[in-house]
């Protein structure tokens, strides 16, 4: 008995035949673009740092980053992980978590 063929699958199928043939007639094309911007600015790191009363260095071991990270984070040079903008945001709502984290 042939197994049952997923979405994806039959999708796929059908891209690799609309290329093969040049046929698009039944295809459906959707543009995304992505523009997620970050959650946390470098300015509300800083100041999330500084309530926090964590210093760069302490900071970082917190968020499991290197002192490098924290200091490119506050200066716009790159931004969290998604990962670590969790912990930010749970920092954020809970600062008595630091507790735990330290």
């Amino acid at each position: 008995m042939a197994e049952k063929k997923t979405d994806l699958e039959r999708s796929l199928e059908e891209m690799r035949a609309a290329l093969e043939d040049g046929d698009y007639t039944g295809m459906t094309v959707n543009r995304v673009k992505l523009t997620d911007k970050p959650a946390f600015s470098p300015r509300e790191i800083r100041e999330l740092r500084e309530t926090l009363t964590f210093n760069q260095e302490t900071f970082a071991t917190v968020m499991g980053v290197k002192l490098r990270t924290i200091k490119d984070w506050e200066a716009g040079r790159s931004h969290p992980s998604k990962v670590a903008e969790r912990l930010l945001e749970v920092l954020y709502k809970q600062p008595s978590v630091k507790q735990l984290l330290v």
